[in-house]
């Protein structure tokens, strides 16, 4: 009997050798400064987030996973530059976490391949590189948020190189509005100690469809 309906929740696939964790990042709206809880969604309008208690729940199941030797991927409706802190009423807006937070989370963990995620109605893939700086410091950056970061696996690999690399923040056009593009997600061992992961866009030929979806996309309430 949750009220809020939390949402997020994680599974096993590939024979148990993937983890894929999956937030929920609606901002349900409730306010601590508020007397009601029939109040929903204060000024963060469509932008997400996660609450501390899921961010801990993520830190719980990312170790659950590095314990178990899976690789993992994760999912949510928002991506990194759509949660709250972004928003026009960012400074409104009571969040327990940050996008920089979550994204220093993943990137500390070497098997952490993908965050991917919609909300945006955009095809975009952005590495989120994690590179040593002075003292060998890690930080983390996709050209837009950058954080120091702390590899759950110390030292370096047999290149030099640190154990964590960062992670891929993978984005998808929107079944609702053109082109109506969706994407399959593959993941292949190069057999090498490597791996490559592969994110081709699939379309359709259904004209009428189309046609809807142009006049949608038009809706600017869908932007």
């Amino acid at each position: 009997s949750d009220p809020r309906n939390d949402g997020y929740y994680a599974f096993d696939a590939g024979g148990g050798k993937f983890r894929m964790i999956v937030l929920n990042t609606i901002i349900d709206g409730t306010d601590p400064r508020l007397p009601t809880d029939l109040v929903r969604n204060p000024l963060a309008l469509s932008d997400g987030t996660v609450d501390k208690v899921q961010f801990e729940w993520m830190q719980a199941e990312l170790q659950k996973a590095w314990n178990a030797k899976q690789l993992v991927m994760v999912f949510s409706h928002h991506p990194d530059l759509t949660f709250a802190e972004f928003g026009i009423f960012a400074q409104a807006v009571p969040l327990d976490m940050t996008a920089a937070q979550v994204n220093a989370e993943l990137a500390g963990w070497p098997n952490v391949l993908a965050w991917v995620a919609g909300h945006t109605h955009l095809h975009r893939v952005r590495p989120f590189a994690v590179t040593p700086g002075e003292g060998g410091a890690l930080a983390g950056s996709n050209g837009a948020i950058s954080t120091p970061v702390t590899c759950r696996k110390a030292g370096v690999a047999a290149d030099g190189k640190p154990h964590c690399r960062g992670f891929w923040q993978v984005e998808t056009a929107s079944l609702i509005d053109y082109p109506q593009e969706q994407r399959l997600i593959e993941v292949f061992d190069n057999r090498n100690g490597t791996g490559t992961l592969r994110g081709p866009v699939l379309t359709h030929g259904f004209e009428r469809s189309r046609k809807l979806a142009e006049a949608d996309d038009r809706c600017q309430f869908f932007l």
